[in-house]
C-alpha cells in the first residue's frame, strides 16, 4: 500500500509550484494555458495537504474537501479539453466536441456538489471523498474520457503521452486504490504534469509518429 500524507501532498505542491513557475518563463504566450498545469495541481495539493491536517475538523475540512473536488471534478473535465483545442489548430473540427461534452460533465458535477451532502475520510493511507454521483459508472467513464480522448486525438505527441499516462494511472487506481480513486488518480496526475515542462523546454523526443 502506498502511504501518502500531509507531507507528501505539501511537497509535491512545493515542487509542482516551483515548475509552474519555471514553465511560465519559458513558455510562448499561447502555450501559458499549459505552463499553467502544474501550478493548478500545486494547489489541489496543498489543498490536499491542507485536509490531512484537517481531517474530521469540520469546516476547514470541508473547505479544503470542496476546494481539491472543484479542481478534480469541475475544473480539469472543462479545461484539458479546452487547452487541447486552443493549442491543436489542425483538430479543432473533433476537439470542439470535447470541450462541449468537458462543460457538460463539469456542470453536472458542480451541481452535484453544491447540492449532495460530502463526506471525507482516510481510507487506506489515502483520503475518500463521497458523496453521490448518479450512474457513476458511466460518470467515472465519461470523466476519464473527456480528459484522455481529446489528448490522445491531438496532433501534439507530448498530448498522447500524457493520454497514454493518465490511460494506465486510471487502470491502476481503479483496481488499486477503488475507495480513494479521485485523490489518487489526482496524485499521481499531479506528478505527470511535469511532462508539460518537458514538452515547454521541446525535450520529449516524438516517439508516437
Amino acid at each position: 500500500t502506498m502511504c501518502f500524507s500531509a507531507g507528501v501532498s505539501f511537497v509535491a505542491s512545493a515542487g509542482l509550484a516551483v515548475l509552474g513557475g519555471v514553465s511560465l518563463k519559458v513558455a510562448r504566450k499561447e502555450e501559458r494555458i499549459i505552463a499553467f498545469i502544474p501550478i493548478a495541481f500545486a494547489i489541489q495539493q496543498a489543498l490536499e495537504g491542507i485536509q490531512w491536517f484537517a481531517l474530521g475538523r469540520g469546516c476547514i475540512s470541508f473547505l479544503s474537501g470542496y476546494g481539491f473536488l472543484f479542481f478534480a471534478l469541475v475544473f480539469w473535465p472543462i479545461y484539458v479539453p479546452l487547452a487541447v483545442y486552443i493549442l491543436d489548430k489542425k483538430k479543432r473540427k473533433i476537439l470542439r466536441w470535447f470541450v462541449g461534452l468537458g462543460a457538460c460533465l463539469s456542470s453536472f458535477f458542480l451541481f452535484l456538489l453544491l447540492t449532495e451532502p460530502l463526506s471525507i475520510a482516510s481510507v487506506n493511507q489515502s483520503i475518500s471523498y463521497n458523496f453521490r454521483i448518479p450512474f457513476d459508472y458511466l460518470a467515472t467513464l465519461l470523466y476519464m474520457s473527456v480528459i484522455v480522448l481529446p489528448l490522445l486525438v491531438s496532433s501534439h505527441h507530448m498530448f498522447r503521452l500524457l493520454a497514454l499516462a493518465v490511460t494506465f494511472l486510471g487502470f491502476f487506481t481503479a483496481v488499486f486504490f477503488f475507495e480513494t480513486f479521485i485523490s489518487v488518480l489526482c496524485f499521481f496526475s499531479a506528478i505527470i504534469s511535469m511532462l508539460c515542462f518537458f514538452y515547454l523546454k521541446r525535450k520529449i523526443p516524438n516517439v508516437l509518429k
